[in-house]
């Protein structure tokens, strides 16, 4: 899958790094609202990906890929900042390349020393299955607590193509 230089009001903050099973890239809003940071994770899905992911909603194998995916993920942060808070998991639907792709999705809000203060931070996780590859996506974004990111995620979500992607 492509990382564009540029989504929308977002650029790319450094070249896809491969790793850890599969491709992670960067990005720095650069507009006026500019505080929020995401990081693009493209990974192989596995076996028992749905080749109609919308039709799973959630209950197949798609919903229990990327219920497990969005599980490890979370461990991965609790790692990090064990006192976080986690919102309970929530459905999420996005339209791409024409399908209907479903996914799951949590809010994590912790404090992060920035400096010589805390500050809270919130971090949206987004894990969809599955592209034409029977790979996952997985959508970090990391804004301050309290700011409402709710346009630019939307933004870029809508704004990330996965085009290479659907190509076999």
């Amino acid at each position: 899958m492509p990382f564009p230089e540029r989504v929308g009001a977002f650029a790319r903050a450094a070249p896809p790094v491969q790793g850890h099973g599969g491709v992670t890239g960067g990005y720095q809003q650069t507009d006026a609202g500019g505080g929020l940071v995401v990081t693009v994770q493209v990974r192989p899905a596995g076996e028992g990906a749905s080749l109609l992911p919308a039709l799973d909603l959630g209950r197949g194998d798609s919903g229990a890929l990327t219920e497990a995916a969005l599980g490890r993920s979370l461990a991965q942060i609790r790692r990090f900042y064990p006192a976080a808070t986690v919102t309970p998991p929530r459905e999420v639907l996005l339209v791409r390349d024409g399908v209907l792709r479903n996914g799951r999705g949590v809010t994590v809000e912790y404090q992060e020393s920035l400096g010589e203060a805390m500050q809270a931070v919130r971090l949206e996780v987004i894990v969809l299955c599955c592209t034409a590859r029977h790979e996952l996506v997985e959508y970090r974004f990391r804004h301050a607590a309290g700011t409402d990111s709710g346009a630019a995620i939307t933004a870029f979500l809508r704004g990330f193509a996965w085009r290479g992607a659907e190509q076999p």
